[in-house]
């Protein structure tokens, strides 16, 4: 009994120990954990399925695409979790870094990414970082031009990203007007660089002119006498 007396405020010394550690988040532990989330870095990708459809001649055509995106999380840390939320959901919803990699976000989203510590000790539950991703929509018109965009990379819907809000028709008759305009630059440009040849041209043609009809009028002369 008196050796169980004597064990009893070890005991007591060792759990008191125990729970304080567990209970005590310093600011070095606070430190160590937001330097774990700011060494996280989200790697983004997407993935394009063109979408079919039967035209009135019975052929496969590409109406649309489907994007999706996926995010890769790098430098991982058992003590971290995350939760996403996109900005058409109105919560937070808790995800594992396995599962964000295998999960497809649609374009034209944001999507937010909150870090909070996960630890044994009171620093659990803390929000360590939030970082925000755009899925910017893709062009439809880009996709379906691609060639046409590549030769003419100056036009304003040939940008492989953006909101599109016109109809192709309407596209096409700004890309026929964009061409008229570029035409048109490029003939001034042309002339601006070549001026001084054109001129030396111009006037090379009217001193033979004028040279030859000089040599027509004395053959003339010659032949009236």
């Amino acid at each position: 009994m008196k050796k169980v007396k004597y064990l009893i405020p070890i005991l007591i010394f060792f759990i008191v120990v125990n729970v304080k550690a567990i209970d005590s988040c310093t600011t070095e532990e606070m430190n160590r954990l937001k330097e774990l989330a700011n060494n996280v870095k989200f790697k983004t990708d997407y993935e394009i399925n063109p979408i079919e459809i039967i035209n009135d001649d019975g052929k496969k055509i590409i109406n649309d695409v489907n994007v999706s995106y996926k995010i890769k999380i790098i430098n991982d840390n058992e003590n971290l979790k995350y939760f996403y939320k996109l900005s058409s959901q109105k919560e937070k919803k808790q995800v594992s870094s396995n599962d964000l990699a295998n999960m497809s976000f649609p374009d034209g989203e944001k999507l937010e990414i909150s870090i909070y510590s996960y630890t044994i000790n009171l620093c659990t539950n803390e929000l360590l970082k939030t970082e925000s991703i755009d899925l910017p929509t893709y062009n439809i018109y880009y996709y379906l031009n691609q060639d046409k965009c590549k030769n003419n990379p100056d036009f304003k819907y040939c940008k492989e990203f953006m909101n599109v809000e016109l109809s192709p028709d309407e596209i096409e008759k700004q890309f026929d007007k964009y061409l008229e305009e570029k035409n048109i630059i490029q003939a001034s440009n042309f002339l601006k660089e070549n001026i001084i040849y054109i001129l030396i041209g111009v006037i090379a043609i009217i001193t033979s002119l004028i040279f030859g009809l000089k040599i027509f009028k004395k053959r003339k002369k010659k032949l009236d006498i």
